[in-house]
């Protein structure tokens, strides 16, 4: 006997329907995540790929045997098109571009598996925004974030951040807290077979002996951002040049990543001022110091020498905003 009428189906049919159904689902679920990652991940490259043209220093002059004379720079066209990203963490899942990840509850016995869990998320975030920015071009201070807005180059003391995620942190969450994570960073490896301190400082790894540990409490919002900062010493005051650190030197915490009597990278003690951090900083830092460049070049005389450390950071959002917080100007 039929549960509907005629032209209705059996509850067996019924039952049979909803089963293929739910079948479908589990099928096309793997195929829906792998599609959103996908996605993700077309928007890194894509804010990448902006980087690299808005960087681009477009000038012109008129060449003299060695010298380029009158040279004066061109604006730049092109414009930076990175969107910020949002992510989620539940007592149950990390939820980051419409993916959801479980992650073990405290009192389900495995504190190290969550731990470990959130380290890798972290990381993640850190890896996306220096994948944009900072291994994107070593002149992205020249880029401009808007069309006619000019220069991103910080200028004396100033620091210029971009945001590339928040992350919101539910009040159902218990308190975790993620230790050694530069240690734990300096030996995970990533899929190209470096370790993640070589990606986020250009670098080997070196020995870490400064390490740092936080915890993510129920509430809480957090920045991951990149951060230029800049130095400078006259070309006419040579004596003062070794202030400057090494172009291309690793930055991890607020340390530089350098070579200690023995040839080992160690991390060298060089002055968080310098590099943007003040009286010490919650939360993690990675990056490199880039080259600079000559402010005068007419005839090659006089100018300016230049780093600029390249900071990707992990930190609480009222660090960013806060009086004599970390960024001056935040894009």
């Amino acid at each position: 006997m039929r549960f509907f009428d005629k032209k209705g189906i059996t509850k067996t049919e019924l039952a049979g329907l909803m089963l293929a159904t739910v079948a479908i689902l589990i099928i096309i679920n793997p195929f829906i995540n792998v599609t959103k990652i996908a996605k993700a991940s077309t928007d890194v490259e894509k804010c990448r790929l902006s980087i690299v043209a808005a960087s681009m220093d477009i000038s012109y002059g008129v060449k003299a045997w060695k010298f380029t004379l009158f040279t004066a720079r061109a604006p730049n066209p092109f414009r930076i098109d990175c969107s910020k990203r949002y992510a989620y963490i539940s007592e149950d899942v990390v939820s980051a571009d419409d993916v959801d990840k479980e992650i073990p509850k405290i009192e389900d016995n495995e504190p190290e598996e969550r731990e470990r869990l959130l380290k890798d998320f972290v990381l993640g975030e850190m890896t996306k925004c220096w994948r944009s920015f900072g291994d994107a071009s070593d002149k992205v201070y020249m880029a401009s974030p808007e069309e006619g807005g000019g220069s991103v180059e910080p200028g004396e003391d100033e620091a210029a951040c971009f945001a590339c995620s928040e992350v919101l942190i539910s009040e159902d969450f218990q308190a975790t807290e993620l230790r050694d994570f530069y240690a734990y960073a300096n030996n995970k490896m990533r899929l190209t077979g470096e370790s993640y301190v070589e990606f986020l400082t250009g670098g080997s790894s070196p020995g870490i002996t400064e390490d740092k540990s936080i915890t993510l409490e129920p509430g809480q919002q957090w920045s991951t951002i990149f951060m230029l900062k800049e130095l400078e010493n006259s070309a006419f005051l040579p004596l003062f040049r070794n202030n400057l650190p090494k172009i291309n030197s690793g930055i991890v915490n607020c340390f530089m990543v350098a070579e200690d009597d023995d040839g080992n990278l160690v991390q060298a003690k060089y002055g968080g001022a310098s590099i943007g951090c003040e009286n010490g900083i919650d939360g993690f830092v990675f990056g490199k110091v880039a080259a600079g460049y000559d402010k005068n070049t007419i005839l090659g005389l006089g100018g300016t020498d230049v780093r600029f450390p390249m900071t990707v950071r992990f930190i609480p959002t009222e660090e960013v905003f806060k009086p004599r917080g970390q960024c001056d100007r935040l894009y």
